[in-house]
């Protein structure tokens, strides 16, 4: 788990981990709704893939996501992440 810190208040978090089948999993990441469209969803993003790929992983899922939210969906296609029924998944 990342804690993101700006101006002394936590402003987002991420919590990943590695499966017994090699993969990295995304199981939360959230950021305060006041702080959102500044770019910190993408520094904790990028922050956890680059330690899981550090970790050696295969590649990473997400826990079933809303698919149904066209701008989750899209933010993490931009990332590389492909839409595989309602998880996304991105592999190395």
């Amino acid at each position: 788990m990342f804690e993101l810190i700006f101006q002394n208040e936590i402003v987002g978090e991420i919590v990943f981990s590695i499966a017994p089948d090699g993969f990295g999993v995304i199981n939360l990441i959230e950021v305060k709704p006041n702080c959102r469209g500044k770019g910190f969803g993408n520094q904790l993003l990028n922050e956890a893939i680059a330690q899981l790929k550090c970790q050696g992983v295969k590649g990473i899922r997400l826990t079933p996501i809303k698919t149904k939210n066209p701008f989750i969906v899209d933010w993490y296609k931009k990332k590389g992440f492909v839409l595989n029924r309602d998880r996304m998944l991105l592999t190395f």
